[in-house]
């Protein structure tokens, strides 16, 4: 929501960060916390804002503990800024700092303040390891228990295979339910698998035509083949070269199709 007469002019005056280091190197005995609240306090050194109250802080990490929900604010704290200063936490997949200041540039071009921070933070070295599925669905089940007999009955399927940790990672858990068990209908699942890529098939497609002879033509001319798409009644013909074995057989039959003049060529994957 605009609140200044005008939509403001922004621009980023200070800015600092930890040296880079590798992992489990520097800073293995640090986590996220420990990291953002030192790289706010440099900041607040640096521009001379101890004790200041700023619009916002918005901040957060990648990987980081169920401990860590208030990763941002509680850095804050620990910062030299006034502690009424506002903070929130957001996470994004390699761009979490520049999401961050997006959103505080955002309100600050609206005038909603008139000045905030904006910082991400991530290790490796501090890796949230938790047990698996099968124990934390134990673990409730006996917290949920009202009698002590309730509580202690779920131990009963307790295995030692439950103790291993759960890495952080893209992986489906192997314990865990279908991937479309949990799905409301007509949503489609993912699936995830492990291994080396496995490319489509390689096409030089020129393009697609309403009439069969008009497709026929091209593919004469360039030594490609017709495929007809869509319903019976309502045709289109589709011009392509392939499959092609690999890469550079796709790039050459590009560059020959080009050079016949089909200035509308293009390599897919299908």
């Amino acid at each position: 929501m605009l609140v200044a007469p005008v939509v403001r002019r922004v621009a980023i005056v200070a800015s600092t960060r930890l040296p880079f280091a590798r992992s489990q190197g520097a800073y293995a005995a640090d986590g996220n916390q420990e990291m953002l609240t030192a790289v706010l306090r440099g900041l607040v050194e640096r521009c001379g804002l101890q004790g200041a109250l700023l619009g916002e802080v918005a901040a957060g990490a990648v990987l980081k503990h169920s401990r860590q929900w208030n990763l941002a604010r509680e850095s804050v704290l620990d910062s030299g800024l006034s502690p009424y200063t506002p903070a929130f936490d957001l996470q994004r997949a390699c761009g979490t700092s520049l999401e961050a200041a997006l959103l505080v540039a955002n309100k600050i071009a609206l005038g909603q303040m008139d000045a905030g921070i904006a910082a991400g933070v991530d290790t490796a070295s501090d890796a949230p390891i938790v047990f698996g599925e099968p124990l934390r669905q134990l673990l409730l089940r006996a917290f949920r228990g009202r009698t002590l007999g309730e509580r202690l009955k779920p131990w009963v399927s307790f295995r030692p295979g439950m103790l291993a940790p759960a890495l952080p990672g893209a992986g489906l858990a192997a314990a865990g339910p279908a991937p479309s068990a949990a799905l409301p209908p007509g949503r489609l699942s993912e699936q995830v698998t492990r291994g080396w890529p496995q490319p489509g098939r390689l096409f030089v497609e020129t393009a697609t035509f309403s009439r069969r002879d008009l497709a026929d033509r091209q593919a004469a001319r360039i030594g490609g083949r017709v495929e007809a798409i869509g319903p019976r009644n309502s045709q289109s013909f589709r011009v392509r070269i392939g499959p092609l074995p690999n890469v550079a057989e796709a790039d050459r039959a590009l560059e020959r199709t080009l050079r016949s003049g089909v200035s509308e060529a293009r390599i897919l994957v299908d």
